[in-house]
């Protein structure tokens, strides 16, 4: 786990290199069609950034999971676009113990469009959404193995607080 304080705002200059992919806000009407843009950021962005989280078991999330937790709050919820197309998409979830705690939900980067600025341009849109929304502070979860995201984060202020180590095998319970 990780933590920062929100600072900072997403500028011109940090655009994605060598594309016009810019966080756009994800709007409340957009939140509400069932079957519009969600599912598009579900089906084209999540999906594949999900079965790219390196875990095992393999995480499983459904469209009806995602809309519920992962989006639920659509005014700190972005999307990054190229023309109309969806490349990358980040959020926050509100922390229900502490009203000035966030948890980064996923940030996702369409796999052609990493390692070009996407994820931070994202990260820097819920941070900066996030100090104007009093909020104070941000956690993540980032896996061993997503080493690209692990940097952004070190790079955007968050240290590593915890560290959490899953151990799978038969146990006896003689």
């Amino acid at each position: 786990m990780a933590r920062g304080r929100p600072s900072g705002r997403a500028g011109a200059d940090d655009r994605p290199r060598g594309a016009s992919a810019r966080p756009r806000r994800f709007g409340a009407r957009h939140a509400r069609c069932a079957a519009g843009p969600l599912a598009v950021v579900y089906t084209q962005v999540a999906t594949e950034a999900i079965a790219d989280i390196p875990v095992n078991p393999p995480l499983e999330v459904s469209l009806e999971d995602w809309e519920r937790g992962w989006t639920s709050l659509a005014e700190c919820t972005f999307l990054a676009l190229a023309g109309d197309e969806v490349v990358g998409c980040a959020g926050l979830m509100l922390d229900p113990d502490r009203p000035d705690r966030a948890e980064h939900s996923l940030t996702a980067v369409r796999r052609p469009w990493r390692g070009r600025g996407v994820a931070k341009a994202l990260k820097q849109a819920t941070i900066a959404w996030a100090g104007e929304n009093g909020i104070r502070e941000l956690y993540t979860w980032t896996q061993r193995g997503n080493e690209p995201m692990r940097r952004l984060n070190e790079r955007l202020g968050y240290v590593v607080r915890n560290w959490c180590t899953s151990v799978r095998g038969p146990v006896s319970l003689r």
